[in-house]
Order: C-alpha cells, then structure tokens, then sequence
C-alpha cells in the first residue's frame, strides 16, 4: 500500500459515505483499476475514477450467480457490456469485467467493493488473487481498527478503575486524621469535619476523569489543610504554582498522590519531619510539576521498584497507581521521573502537555496555596 493509502486508509470502521469514499478512492490508487465503487447493495456510498452512474448500483448484483457469491461471502468476476447493460449512448464504459468483493462485519456482508478492469486486465487469475488480496487487506484494517477502538476502552475502563483507588485512600486519610482530633480537640474535629464535607460536596459535583489544575489545587490543599493539623509544625510547606498552568487541564487527582507519598513515606519517618517543595510551571506547551521532600530517601532498589505494582502495597495510593494513569492517558513519555537518594529525600517530576495552543492558560486571578511558604 502505498504511503498516502496507508495515511487515509479510515480507521474508525464503518460503512458509511465518509468511509466508502474513502475505500473507493484508496483502492482506485492501489490497484489502478478504471474505476472503484462502494455499496451497500441498495445505494452508491462512495465512489472513485470513472464510474458509470446509469447503471450503478445495481449492476453485478442482478446476476443470481454473483448474489450467490456474495451470501458465500467469497469475492467474485462479473462480465460487463455497454450496451447489455447501460442505456446511456455517451458512456465511456468499455466491455470488461466488474471484480466484486465483499465487505464483511462480524461475519456478515455489509457491503461490496466493485472494481472496474478493461477487457485488457491481466489473466482471471491474475484478477482473483487481486481481489483476494483487498479483501484480506479490508478485513485486516477492519480487525485493527476494532481492537484501536477495544484498546481505548480498555485504557479508559483501566484509568477509571485506578482512579477509584484513590478517593477511598484520600478519604480514609482525612478520616483518620479527624479521629485522632476528636481525642483531644472536639472543637477542631468538628471543624475538620465540616471542611471535609465541603470538600466532597464539590469533588462530587466535578465530571470527567479530567480537571484544570486550579482544581487539583484546591484538592491538593485540603489534603495538606489535614496534613499539617495532623504534623503541626513537623510539616513545613513551601508551595508555588504558575498563573499560567491554572486553567490547563490535567488528570483529577494526579498531584495529591504525589504529596501524600512525600509525606506518608518521605518525611513522617523522621521524628523532625521535614520540608516539603511543590512547584508547577506552565513551559510552553507543556506543564511541569515538581513535588520535592527532605524525608529519608530511597536507596537504589527502592527507587528502581518504585513504580512497579506491588511496591508500598497496604500504605496508600503507590506511585505506580500515577505512573499507570498518565501513561495511559498520554503515552509512555509521560510517566513520572524520580530521583532519590537515601537521607537526602526525593523529587518527583511529571509533565502534562497542553492540548490547546490558546487554551485556557494565563492568569485568572489567584488560587488558594499558588504562593504559600
């Protein structure tokens, strides 16, 4: 197949006009046939080079021994004759042979391909392999284009299904953290308690697996708002977020799965606790983020496992559970890079590209946590 065939070749399958035009003109390239039509067996759907219309769609089909063809879903030869078959004087349609091919979803015949050859085409068997060829050629992008379609559903059942990972976890968190209150401060309980139910009035009002930043901050300090009555002063905070990045668009909840990690196994370990860095920058077409802890580290293995599955199991949302969702959002080079090295803490980085050039960047005023130290 030829470059520009393969560029164009529809890969979201159906049999409609756009897809029909789209064959015809593929096939009239590739073969070189006079002339290339699509049906649906009642209508013309799509159709490329010189195609006599007088006659189309029907013809091939009014042979019951082509009909028998196509219901054994077989492709097959049919002879053609201008004036057997066209009452238009002025046809340009030469005596020859019209190729049919059937167009097969799930096993059954949606449509045929047609392919006009000159009296002068090659040998009938030359034709037949031709046309076995297309129709193995069809099914094959057919067979790509549904498991194209499988994969994405699979991909965003997946993402989905990790992202309910982490609502229990984040819950579970701030639960915690209001229970050992109510131990010693009901009054600061209850306020705790009321700010996590403000919370999740508005994270149930949000739709979609994606938010603009500006909201993933808005969960982010919630979070360390538990956090630090949690830590007290154990926990130092410096946090600084571009105007810019605001109102891009990321995956909901990607940066508090980040800041929980740095806390829960970075710097809750030490008794002194420790400081924790989170910067986000919009760079051209792409948001940065960086969350940075003075914790106790990891060593070499712990950073080459860090992303696998099963690492961290049974202490909160791993970092894996955030590698797997941006890879399967945007692609592999989109996964997290971390550097770390034992009682020296560790930076996790993450990019997010930004899908509009005139999106929806730029300031709108300031959000809660963009400048806190």
């Amino acid at each position: 197949m030829s470059e520009r065939a393969a560029a164009g070749w529809p890969l979201a399958w159906t049999l409609d006009e756009l897809s029909a035009r789209r064959i015809a003109e593929i096939l009239h390239d590739i073969t070189g046939s006079r002339g290339v039509v699509v049906t649906d067996g009642r209508t013309l759907l799509g159709s490329a080079g010189e195609i006599c219309t007088r006659h189309e769609p029907c013809l091939g089909l009014r042979d019951p021994a082509v009909r028998g063809a196509l219901r054994a879903r077989r492709p097959c030869q049919a002879p053609i004759g201008t004036g057997e078959l066209c009452e238009d004087r002025g046809c340009r349609c030469d005596p020859g042979t019209v190729a049919l091919i059937p167009l097969l979803l799930h096993g059954e015949v949606a449509g045929v391909v047609k392919l006009y050859t000159p009296a002068t085409c090659p040998s009938g068997r030359d034709l037949a392999r031709l046309m076995a060829g297309i129709s193995k050629l069809i099914e094959l992008q057919r067979a790509v284009a549904e498991a194209a379609v499988h994969k994405e559903l699979v991909a965003k059942a997946r993402l989905e299904a990790l992202q309910a990972q982490i609502r229990p976890h984040f819950l579970f968190n701030t639960l915690n953290t209001i229970l050992l209150y109510s131990y010693t401060d009901m009054r600061r309980a209850r306020e705790l308690l009321v700010r996590l139910g403000d919370f999740f009035r508005r994270s149930l009002g949000s739709r979609g697996n994606f938010i603009p930043l500006v909201d993933e901050i808005e969960y982010l300090n919630t979070y360390l708002y538990f956090e630090k009555a949690r830590f007290g002063e154990r926990l130092r905070l410096s946090i600084r977020v571009d105007p810019a990045a605001l109102w891009v668009e990321i995956p909901v909840l990607t940066l508090q799965p980040l800041v929980e990690n740095a806390i829960v196994h970075g710097l809750a370990p030490r008794e002194e606790g420790g400081m924790l860095h989170i910067r986000v920058r919009r760079r051209g077409r792409e948001v940065h983020a960086v969350v940075a802890d003075s914790g106790v580290g990891m060593g070499p293995e712990e950073r080459r496992r860090v992303l696998e599955a099963d690492f961290g199991t049974g202490s909160g949302i791993g970092l894996n559970n955030v590698n797997d969702r941006l890879r399967a959002v945007y692609g592999p080079a989109y996964g997290l890079r971390i550097r770390s090295r034992r009682g020296r803490g560790t930076i996790v980085r993450v990019r997010f590209p930004v899908p509009d050039p005139g999106g929806r960047g730029g300031a709108r005023g300031g959000a809660p946590g963009a400048d806190r130290r």
